[in-house]
């Protein structure tokens, strides 16, 4: 296995602030206007800039600052948009579509530690054990969170916090069992996810007391991730038993000699744990809407399938 450290994210913090002139830039990629189609959703909370705090699953490059030779900048990583910038992915992220869906073209996004390997850190990886003793450290690992929330409110003025909860962690490739065209996917896996999202709403609603001021928003990935794997056949991907696009699990996508497809769009999943440009943008397009909602500037623009998110996204 490639000792290059693995990244995976838990929660991932987004910073929504009212930035009145145009701040540095840490690029969000717009090389096309595929997400720039439908009238921006955020632009009535006069939101200028995204501050984001996260891991692999939202990293723009600065991984590959810290690991100039890590394998996320080489290509196949980046094909997608003809250029490896240190993304684990083909493409775009969440955070890119969300801010080329909204136009906001010079975002600011900033990496920090994401909680992932607190939870990593315990066993090689989630498919096994000792699971029980990841469940003992989830009020430790969402109190870190809610530590450095604080900072973020009380230091530096934050005042509109969108923070994301976990994906559908027992369904990644690494994890999870797929076969005859349905996901299986590893229960207890989720069952620590699905724990760690629940103490993370309680927090939330506890900082919301403590500061009224203060607009903090749940981020919900879970059910775009459900939703995702429930009609990824209608849009368009493989069986997720074709496992995944890039790599062989003993090799990271981007090693000398690890194997690529060549239809990314067609694929869940990049690498065993991460996503296509092409999943994370239906993720992000379910996300839009309700995140809008919550920030107080939805204006109507919704994806043509976020009823069908609406429906099921609290089936937890």
């Amino acid at each position: 296995m490639d000792s290059f450290p693995t990244f995976v994210t838990v929660t991932v913090i987004l910073l929504l602030l009212l930035v009145p002139q145009k701040p540095l830039s840490c690029q969000a990629s717009n090389d096309d206007d595929r997400d720039g189609a439908e009238s921006p959703v955020l632009g009535g909370c006069g939101i200028a800039a995204i501050y984001n705090f996260g891991d692999s699953f939202s990293d723009t490059g600065n991984a590959l600052a810290e690991y100039p030779d890590g394998p996320m900048g080489n290509f196949p990583n980046g094909m997608t948009i003809h250029n490896a910038t240190g993304r684990f992915c083909d493409g775009h992220l969440i955070i890119d579509h969300i801010a080329r869906r909204n136009r906001l073209k010079s975002s600011l996004f900033i990496f920090t530690g994401g909680s992932g390997n607190d939870y990593t850190n315990i066993r090689g990886n989630f498919s096994s054990p000792p699971l029980e003793k990841m469940k003992t450290i989830i009020p430790d690992v969402v109190a870190a969170v809610k530590d450095y929330l604080k900072k973020l409110i009380i230091e530096y003025g934050a005042s509109k916090i969108v923070v994301t909860g976990l994906y559908k962690a027992g369904c990644t490739v690494d994890v999870g069992l797929f076969h005859d065209y349905k996901p299986r996917c590893n229960t207890s896996t989720n069952a620590v996810a699905a724990r760690h999202n629940r103490i993370l709403k309680q927090e939330l609603a506890e900082l919301r007391k403590e500061f009224p001021g203060v607009l903090l928003v749940y981020g919900d990935m879970w059910g775009p991730t459900g939703w995702l794997l429930r009609h990824y056949r209608t849009l368009g991907f493989k069986q997720p038993s074709d496992r995944f696009c890039c790599g062989n699990g003993s090799k990271a996508c981007g090693s000398p000699g690890s194997p690529y497809c060549q239809n990314p769009q067609e694929y869940m999943f990049w690498d065993d744990r991460h996503l296509t440009d092409h999943s994370y943008q239906v993720i992000a397009n379910l996300m839009i809407p309700r995140l809008a909602a919550d920030l107080g500037c939805d204006n109507g623009h919704h994806p043509a399938h976020k009823e069908a998110y609406t429906s099921q996204h609290r089936l937890h």
